[in-house]
This record gives C-alpha cells, sequence and structure tokens, in this order.
C-alpha cells in the first residue's frame, strides 16, 4: 500500500473557505490583532484509492529565519479545541499530538463533513501577552509547518 498522501489547506478566522495554497498570508500582528489560522492536514483527500493511515506524528513548526527562532514561544497550536504540549528546541518547536491519533488514508471525495476521519483540524495562533514588546512593522516572517513521524 502507498504511503500516506498529505496535503494541508488552511483558513484565516473569519473566512468561509480554506485553501489549498501552498502559502498563506496571515496578516499582520499587533497586541489588538492576533494571528490565528485554521489548519485541515488531509490524509488521501479525493484520493480514489486507500494509502497508509498516518499514525503517531508530531508537528515541527520553524520560522524561516533563525533569529526569528525567537518567536516560538508566542506560537500555540490547538488540537480540538486544547492548546497542544509544545517543545521548544531553540531552531524550531514541536506540536505533541496525542500518542495513538491516526488520520485514516481512505479513499474519500474530499468533502470534510463526509469523511472527517480523513483529516486533523489545528488551529495556529501567534499571540504576545506582554505589551511592552514592539514588533517592527512590515517585517514579513515565514512560518513552516511538518509532519514529523515517531
Amino acid at each position: 500500500m502507498e504511503k500516506p498522501r498529505l496535503t494541508w489547506n488552511t483558513r484565516l478566522a473569519g473566512n468561509k473557505d480554506f485553501s489549498s495554497a501552498r502559502e498563506l498570508f496571515a496578516g499582520s500582528y499587533s497586541s489588538k490583532n492576533d494571528i490565528e489560522a485554521e489548519i485541515q492536514l488531509w490524509n488521501n483527500r479525493w484520493g480514489a484509492e486507500d494509502v497508509e493511515n498516518l499514525v503517531d506524528f508530531n508537528i515541527r513548526i520553524a520560522f524561516e529565519k533563525f533569529e526569528d527562532s525567537a518567536l516560538l514561544p508566542f506560537c500555540t497550536v490547538s488540537f480540538r479545541g486544547k492548546p497542544l504540549e509544545m517543545e521548544n528546541m531553540g531552531t524550531y518547536a514541536i506540536a505533541k499530538m496525542p500518542i495513538g491519533y491516526r488520520i485514516l488514508g481512505q479513499a474519500n471525495n474530499g468533502i470534510a463533513s463526509e469523511n472527517p476521519g480523513n483529516f486533523a483540524s489545528f488551529v495556529f495562533k501567534f499571540h504576545v501577552d506582554d505589551e511592552t514588546i514592539q514588533f517592527k512593522e512590515n517585517d514579513l516572517k515565514s512560518l513552516y509547518l511538518e509532519v514529523i513521524p515517531l
């Protein structure tokens, strides 16, 4: 059987539809405007034949530039309404999924409401509690999410 076929779909808070674009501009951060995106991680979306399930994995979070790693403590990933445990590794962080959790690889029609086992939903949030921290305006940061099998 084929390995899992993973795809990411995202939407910003307040938007109706998910996008399968490989990049997402999430907006500008301010103390009154958190950056928040809902993410669906699909296995075999619109697949005509079954593939392997994705079981026992974590999510690696990293900024493109090393110096931006100082922003990792302000990032959270929630799953099923609860923040995942985050392990800061210095240059990246690991969001730890529950052991034994699986995303099915069954063939499906790609409709979320009809295939809830074929994807996992996460909420990524960037929030700073300390209002004394200042950020440079228009200083774009690139953030990457990656599935890490255990």
